[in-house]
């Protein structure tokens, strides 16, 4: 499956595409170079496909590469962080 992932900076939030299809949401507030990532969400008929962490790992490194930090304030970003610890660097605190 191809998944697209693109910044909606006027909307805050990542989207996923499949095809012409959005698949998945990625919200964030923005506090200065710092996105806190507030909510993954999925369309439900596409639960199960991975679709929410080829979100989140795309949107982290576009994060990256624009020089920017997160606050993991969604659990599920938190997961993926714990599980990809090449973007521990990204993340300036918690949720906590």
């Amino acid at each position: 499956m191809d998944i697209t992932v693109t910044e909606q900076p006027d909307q805050h939030r990542f989207v996923a595409r499949a095809g012409a299809d959005e698949v998945g949401v990625l919200d964030y507030q923005l506090r200065g170079e710092v996105l806190a990532l507030t909510h993954t969400g999925v369309d439900p008929a596409r639960r199960g496909d991975g679709i929410a962490t080829t979100l989140v790992t795309r949107a982290l490194d576009e994060i990256r590469a624009s020089g920017r930090r997160v606050v993991p304030v969604c659990p599920f970003v938190g997961h993926v962080l714990a599980r990809h610890p090449e973007y521990a660097d990204l993340a300036v605190g918690d949720a906590g």
